[in-house]
């Protein structure tokens, strides 16, 4: 029911879509790679995938969860950062910094069962 703000896809369905991430990323917008599955509530990984937003501000949350629970690899500008072991629906930490700036957000999903609910920035 909230899919309408990502930028690749088809905004407003529910169900499976496939997504190809475009050549040139536009700032402030939200890229899907891999095959998701969208519901009201969240969005869910069905394999292997990714997610990547040019984003602007000091720090990135995202509200998650899955049920078999999936390690995710956060990198910020193509250089690894961290491992998250997602699990329980929460809000995880992916990146703090010490000053706001404009950076590349990649999020890589090794395999199904990731469900992403929500972004928020500071």
């Amino acid at each position: 029911a909230r899919n309408e703000k990502f930028s690749n896809g088809q905004p407003g369905i529910s169900g499976k879509q496939t997504l190809i991430l475009p050549k040139t990323l536009r700032p402030n917008e939200l890229y899907l790679e891999g095959t998701w599955d969208f519901s009201a509530e969240y969005t869910e990984s069905k394999g292997p995938a990714s997610i990547v937003f040019n984003y602007d501000a000091k720090n990135v949350y995202m509200t998650a969860g899955s049920d078999a629970g999936v390690e995710i690899e956060v990198y910020k500008d193509d250089v690894f950062v961290k491992k998250i072991m997602v699990k329980d629906e929460q809000l995880y930490p992916l990146l703090t910094d010490t000053d706001y700036g404009k950076h590349k957000l990649t999020i890589k999903i090794p395999k199904a069962g990731l469900k992403a609910f929500t972004f928020t920035f500071g």
